[in-house]
Order: C-alpha cells, then sequence, then structure tokens
C-alpha cells in the first residue's frame, strides 16, 4: 500500500501543473500512516514484560524523589508538582480557563522552566507572533513589567536584567513555531522532525 501511495504520489509530481505544497502534504501523510502502522505492529508486549517496564519506571521515579526532584518534568510550581507529580511522558494535559486569564502566560512559564533545564521544547502558537512571545518571555524571565516592555518606558535596570534574561532564553531548549492556520498533519510532521533533530520533551500548542 506504502509503496503505492508513493507511485501515485510520483505520477502526481511528474505532471507539469502540479501543486508541490499540496503534494508534499501528500507524501508526509503517506510516511505518517506507515509509522502510524509500525508503531502500532510493535507496541503489543505480553504482561511480564509490561510489568518490568512499570517496575522500571517505579523505581526511576523513586530515584528522582530520592535526590529530591520531580518524578516528571518540573514545571515551575511547586504546588502543581506536588498533586501531578510535574509533567509526565506520554501525557496530554489540557490548559482550561475563560478567556484572557493567563492560560498562555501559564503555558509559556512552564515551556521557559523545562526549556532551560535542558527538556527540548516546541510552543506552538496559533494565536500570537514569535515577536510577541518571545517579549513575554523576555517579561518573564526578566521580570520587567510587560506595559514598560511594549511602550519601551525602560529605566537601565530593567534595560540590565533585560539582556541578562535575553541570554538565558537564548540559551535555552525552547523552540517556537508560529506558522499560521498550521494543519494536524503539519504539526505532527514537524514534531516528528524535531523528535529526530532535538529529542523533542514537550509540545505546546496554544
Amino acid at each position: 500500500q506504502f509503496m503505492l501511495s508513493c507511485y501515485d504520489s510520483a505520477l502526481k509530481a511528474s505532471r507539469p501543473d502540479r501543486d508541490t505544497e499540496a503534494l508534499l502534504k501528500e507524501m508526509d501523510s503517506h510516511v505518517g500512516r506507515l509509522m502510524e502502522r509500525l508503531s502500532h505492529a510493535t507496541n503489543s508486549v505480553g504482561m511480564k514484560e509490561a510489568t518490568l517496564l512499570a517496575k522500571e519506571r517505579m523505581l526511576e521515579i523513586q530515584r528522582r524523589v530520592t535526590e529530591g526532584r520531580t518524578p516528571g518534568i518540573h514545571t515551575g510550581l511547586e504546588g502543581l508538582d506536588r498533586m501531578t507529580g510535574g509533567m509526565m511522558p506520554g501525557t496530554l494535559n489540557v490548559i482550561a480557563a475563560r478567556p484572557r486569564v493567563g492560560k498562555t502566560a501559564f503555558a509559556l512559564f512552564m515551556a521557559l522552566n523545562a526549556a532551560r533545564n535542558g527538556h527540548p521544547v516546541c510552543l506552538y502558537s496559533l494565536e500570537m507572533s514569535k515577536e510577541q512571545l518571545v517579549n513575554r518571555l523576555f517579561s518573564l524571565e526578566s521580570r520587567v513589567d510587560a506595559q514598560a516592555l511594549r511602550t519601551g518606558n525602560l529605566s537601565d535596570a530593567d534595560w540590565a536584567k533585560l539582556v541578562e534574561g535575553a541570554g538565558i532564553i537564548g540559551d535555552s531548549e525552547l523552540i517556537i513555531d508560529d506558522t499560521p492556520g498550521i494543519s494536524i498533519s503539519e504539526l505532527r510532521s514537524k514534531c516528528r522532525k524535531m523528535k529526530l533533530e532535538y529529542g523533542l520533551s514537550i509540545v505546546i500548542i496554544d
């Protein structure tokens, strides 16, 4: 099936009136479906193996707790980590609240905290541009008032904090993507590529 799909795509690519962008999406979809099938084909394990994997995970959690660390990825919020154990691998976490109560700021705070602690994080923004997000990150890291940052009403002390904060953010493992109208298949393809290139730990979609 995969070979037939690739052959069909190759025929379309040879046509003068080809839609290159649509063709690339189609080919990526073929690859995505194949990888899903391969993943499903290798996900079945017996109880003995499943039990051993669970024990290994419990031992790893115990080791991290003994060392005074969070079982999962530290969010930067001690109370939240005590309730959840941090951001655990393979989990989906939904941040839900009314508009304009700080969901983006909350997500940025967790993303920045994880990224500056060596966990590669990719943030997909469907609402704000890279520049807007970076400005909010500067404000979070430097603790300079966001309004002052927007208006340029900054003191020398503020500038010093911003320079220091920019260095920390620049050295972190945070990647921002503000592609407008990104589709699920495109997002999945980008995550797959980034996982191979950077060893992606967290994906945040705002």
